[in-house]
């Protein structure tokens, strides 16, 4: 299919170099700990069936990751370990729904209008499909090495069928005319508004606090100080390096066109240009070989948790932390150990990239060894090293962060008395029909005020991030006071009037019917999403083997 789409929109320019890996390849990380999630918890001993898929299987679990960074990267996000989380989970329910209601694999002339449409392979100076960001995109991903012609090509097909199931949950987003009349008014309101503005010196708050409130802080809050729990990991490392030789060199033609495609990732001269071909002819061929030596590698480590695992069915093998690791050496791999890290500390330099240590919540007393992890360069399989406990220091140990975080408290909780007070002073004023700006300098602050507006066309100098406290404020009521950093401010309605609609003007009401029901049936979409995730953790209750 790939190669099909390819063909029919033609290659090369290097428009949007890079774009997917940049945007795509996010490393599916898992957080340290013991925390639920894709693919977390006592995986190779249970089962987690969700929607059809066994989420505590490592393959799966990526499938699921990888399929969802692609659909987030084509729509231009930078997906984070959390979104890329979640939608793996809503990819595994849509796909399962899809596989249910029998929708249709994509005709070749379906997924090339999907594939066009795509926000990744827009040229942003001309609206249109790109060519070139498709080809470069394609290219890149396949030699990252992560997707292959035939993952990506049944990916697409599947968004494609994901889309259409995604349509369906949704619905048509009906809205109430009144409602729709009610945000086309909103949109035309004219607001008139002041503010007042006070800088504040902390230090002015700042009181020494007493032993008593110190211990009292300290005995409240103390768990913010508890040092976490510490750890080392043992790994055997199986390198690319070793294998460099049984991979074939490239020919003239796909070293070239491997220079071309990676120009960003080699050596640059002086100016910031790549070199020449000729000059960084064996780092190229190293960057080529590499991701092929790499996948030999992790071929050969596979070798080691078969061995164990076929050891300790046997019998052969008791699941200990030092039996294993006499095992691995028996097996001729060398055992290395991590130095001591933690959830909020990683030694400069730490021997083992970060994907492989998202394994460490996955050894359990049964299964103290991991499946192979394969890195850029190598291939790792993790065991168990050691653990220290999180402890509670004494007081004395963290009295100087103690006593500047309770001040730091303090402050802020004798600013925020302050804007109580300056607030109720305000509002007092403008009651008793004195003028908003005069009140503000009686009470030291500076007025400011803008000409009537509207939440479409605000004025310069006023903060978006004010629409919200703004729409739910009434006539003549002064805000409670808004603290960013050392600055108060409050926010002064005057009036607000809703001019009649233009003759003419009916699409407006029409326009804002659509708005209302496209967030009607996101929202609708997004609740029953959220419905269907929850029934499938319940259903995906551990079953031992």
């Amino acid at each position: 299919m790939i190669t099909w789409i390819q063909t029919i929109l033609q290659k090369h320019n290097k428009w949007l170099f890079s774009l997917l890996l940049v945007i795509i390849i996010v490393a599916f990380v898992f957080t340290i700990g013991n925390t639920p999630g894709l693919g977390s918890g006592n995986r190779g001993e249970f089962r987690r069936d969700f929607w059809g898929f066994n989420i505590n299987n490592q393959q799966e679990a990526n499938y699921l990751a990888k399929g969802a960074q692609l659909q987030l990267g084509l729509q231009n996000q930078r997906p984070q370990t959390a979104q890329v989380e979640m939608a793996a989970y809503q990819r595994a329910v849509l796909i399962s729904l899809a596989n249910e209601l029998e929708i249709p694999s994509p005709t070749e002339q379906q997924i090339a209008a999907y594939i066009q449409q795509q926000p990744a392979f827009i040229d942003p100076t001309t609206g249109q499909f790109s060519r070139n960001a498709y080809v470069t995109a394609i290219d890149n991903l396949t030699n990252s090495g992560q997707y292959t012609d035939e993952t990506l090509a049944e990916m697409f097909s599947q968004n494609w069928r994901i889309e259409k199931v995604s349509s369906a949950l949704a619905g048509p987003g009906y809205v109430l005319p009144y409602l729709a009349q009610r945000e086309e008014e909103h949109g035309r309101t004219e607001w008139t508004v002041e503010l007042a503005k006070i800088k504040f010196d902390p230090q002015q708050f700042a009181q020494p606090p007493s032993e008593e409130a110190i211990q009292e802080y300290f005995t409240q809050s103390g768990a913010r100080y508890e040092l976490p729990p510490e750890f080392t990991l043992k790994y055997v490392k199986v390198g690319a390096s070793d294998f460099l030789d049984q991979v074939a060199d490239p020919s003239e033609e796909e070293l070239d066109a491997f220079y071309v495609r990676n120009l960003n990732q080699f050596s640059k001269d002086d100016n910031g240009i790549t070199k020449p071909l000729d000059q960084i002819r064996e780092e190229v061929i190293l960057a080529y070989k590499t991701p092929q030596a790499a996948r030999l590698a992790a071929d050969s480590a596979s070798e080691l948790p078969m061995a164990l695992f076929n050891a300790q069915s046997d019998g052969k093998l008791e699941p200990t932390d030092e039996k294993i690791a006499a095992f691995v050496q028996e097996q001729g791999y060398q055992v290395q150990e991590t130095p001591t890290f933690s959830a909020t500390y990683l030694p400069e330099g730490f021997p083992i990239p970060m994907q492989v240590l998202g394994q460490l919540n996955q050894l359990t007393d049964r299964r103290p060894y991991s499946d192979v992890i394969l890195s850029d360069d190598a291939a790792f399989v993790v065991l168990r090293g050691k653990e220290t406990e999180a402890t509670m220091p004494e007081l004395d140990a963290v009295r100087e962060r103690v006593v500047a975080d309770l001040q730091a408290m303090q402050e802020q909780q004798a600013i925020r008395k302050k804007g109580v007070e300056l607030q109720a002073a305000l509002q007092a004023g403008v009651d008793a029909g004195k003028q908003f700006n005069f009140v503000a300098m009686e009470q030291g602050l500076g007025p400011q005020a803008f000409s009537p507006f509207t939440l479409t066309d605000l004025p310069e100098g006023f903060p978006q991030y004010y629409l919200s406290k703004l729409t739910a404020m009434k006539v003549g009521q002064v805000s409670q006071m808004d603290l960013d950093g050392d600055e108060g401010t409050f926010i002064f309605l005057k009036n607000k009037s809703v001019p009649p609609l233009p003759e003419g003007q009916e699409q407006d009401l029409e326009q804002a019917k659509r708005t209302l029901g496209y967030y009607n049936s996101a929202a609708a979409g997004m609740s029953i999403m959220n419905d269907l995730i929850t029934i499938g953790e319940k259903q995906a209750t551990p079953q031992e083997f």
